[in-house]
């Protein structure tokens, strides 16, 4: 009896031992009292930022620990200032997670001295939507429709871009450089608000914005005329544009086509990730992984995205992991031809 009576308080003892520690693990994995700063690449008021906030808004419910959540906005040299700081040097512990476009991975391609990381290791976590974009100009830029960019009586539009391999370059200089169109590109500006200040004093025509944060930054101006959409950009014809020309369609060879695919729909699958960096752990990025699904799924988020016309259709963190894989291996003779027209040449 004693015996017994002995094994099944060593047993106990055992299982208390065995509780503490899942219970000191539970608290070590928690979010509990810590704040995670969402850094924007780019300034305030742009897409990107709206969808920062927004997520913010909803994502900390859904970590453990509900934790506090900021968002900061860290602008510079088209989001690399960013990207190379949450690469080396943010806090690798999932507590800073990195909002950025697709240019990040496409400047790596490029092989530019100011990439200081490698896009295949930051740990990516999700994205809110894949990027569809769209030729939008200003009433007072006087262009009805794309066809006015193209041919011996063509008008030069001016397009705002921000840097080297951004989707607002890069489409404008497939416009230009590959179907032909009178464009001059002004490129360098801090983010895409930037760039509609500049349409709104006349300094531009238009920019290739994405189409969901265009909506949600600028719906009044598409209502009221102030905003023309003249060609859109994406993986597959948005439905509130029908009518409205897509750049494929513009295009008059195969060959042109799958080069517009290469620099458009494959990046634009990645172009509104949120990711963390490389060594943050696995178990954190797992965490943050189930947290940003449980937003995209939230009820009241949707609610909310729908009242405000967000655009959601989410991308899953291990899916665009496989997407930035992809894009940067790529073949050699593809990838001189994307550089080609990435770059300008």
């Amino acid at each position: 009896m004693t015996n017994r009576r002995f094994a099944l308080t060593s047993i106990l003892a055992a299982f208390v031992v065995a509780l503490g520690a899942w219970n000191v693990a539970g608290a070590a994995d928690s979010y509990e009292g810590k704040t995670v700063r969402i850094i924007v690449a780019y300034s305030p008021g742009g897409g990107y930022d709206t969808y920062a906030r927004y997520v913010a808004r909803y994502l900390h419910k859904h970590l453990p620990g509900t934790p506090r959540m900021i968002v900061e906005n860290r602008p510079g040299a088209g989001g690399l200032l960013s990207a190379n700081y949450v690469y080396h040097s943010s806090r690798q512990d999932g507590t800073e997670v990195l909002h950025v476009g697709g240019s990040s991975v496409i400047k790596q391609l490029t092989g530019i001295a100011q990439v200081k990381y490698d896009a295949r290791r930051f740990q990516y976590i999700g994205a809110t939507h894949v990027q569809s974009s769209v030729l939008v100009v200003t009433r007072q830029s006087g262009f009805k429709s794309v066809d006015d960019v193209f041919g011996p009586s063509a008008k030069e539009i001016s397009l705002g871009g921000i840097s080297t391999g951004s989707p607002t370059d890069v489409a404008a200089q497939l416009l230009r450089d590959v179907l032909g169109g009178k464009v001059r590109l002004v490129t360098g500006y801090a983010g895409t608000s930037r760039i509609r200040l500049a349409m709104e004093s006349g300094e531009l025509d238009g920019v290739f914005n994405g189409w969901a944060s265009l909506k949600s930054t600028n719906s009044e101006q598409l209502r009221n005329g102030e905003y023309k959409v003249l060609m859109q950009v994406s993986p597959k014809p948005i439905d509130e544009l029908g009518g409205v020309p897509t750049m494929p369609q513009l295009a008059k060879t195969d060959a042109q086509r799958r080069l517009i695919r290469l620099t458009t729909t494959v990046p634009y699958q990645f172009a509104r990730a949120f990711l963390v960096g490389p060594k943050v752990p696995k178990e954190r990025v797992a965490q943050l992984r189930n947290a940003f699904d449980a937003t995209m799924a939230d009820p009241e988020f949707l609610a909310e995205a729908k009242k405000r016309r967000v655009e959601i259709d989410p991308v899953r963190g291990a899916d665009l992991q496989n997407y930035v894989q992809e894009f940067l291996g790529m073949p050699a003779d593809e990838k001189a031809r994307v550089l080609a027209v990435v770059e300008g040449k």
